[in-house]
């Protein structure tokens, strides 16, 4: 049976906007603190746009809005190669990736309901090691369990602890396509 959810409240949003740390701001440079401070004022904002962007025909405020920044930390130093010189592979860094303050309180809004919900239908075997290659082996064993007792499954990727906020999704897919998942 598939979880239903309400859309997130206005009481969400500002949730939301109380539990933001002071993490960078991103492209639009509006500190988390100023959403804090006008919490009356960015909750009922954020709130209109979140309505907007989960209506039928909803857009977001402006097109890039949901843009992030990307840095790749360096987790070793640069691999020396004689003919190119200093080179950064890209498995040597750590990519993290700043959205803007109001994409990140919105999004917040809506892991607030999700949370909630799904915790109801998460069961703590469910929720492997933090190993992509074992979750991606435990995905599969239950995809074959479900395939073999002849009843009907479904799949729902969630990616609770934000453990790949930056990663690609078509490079999770091909992660998955690779390891023969179906």
């Amino acid at each position: 049976r598939c979880p239903h959810f309400d859309p997130p409240l206005l009481s969400h949003v500002r949730q939301s906007i109380t539990l933001s740390g002071d993490s960078a701001s991103g492209p639009n440079k509006v500190p988390q603190r100023a959403y804090r401070r006008s919490l009356d004022l960015f909750s009922l904002v954020l709130f209109s746009v979140l309505l907007e962007l989960i209506s039928p025909h909803g857009v977001p405020p402006f097109p890039d809005w949901h843009l992030g920044f990307l840095a790749l930390l360096l987790k070793k130093d640069c691999t020396d190669r004689p003919v190119l010189g200093r080179v950064v592979r890209v498995e040597d860094t750590r990519s993290i990736s700043v959205r803007n303050s109001d994409v990140k309180r919105v999004y917040g809004a809506v892991k607030l309901v999700l949370d909630s919900v799904l915790d109801g239908y998460l069961e703590k075997e469910q929720i492997v090691s933090s190993g992509i290659l074992n979750n991606i082996t435990y995905i599969q064993s239950e995809y074959h369990r479900v395939a073999r007792s002849a009843s009907r499954g479904g799949v729902l990727l969630v990616d609770k602890q934000q453990a790949f906020p930056s990663v690609s999704n078509a490079f999770l897919i091909r992660v998955l396509t690779h390891a023969c998942f179906p």
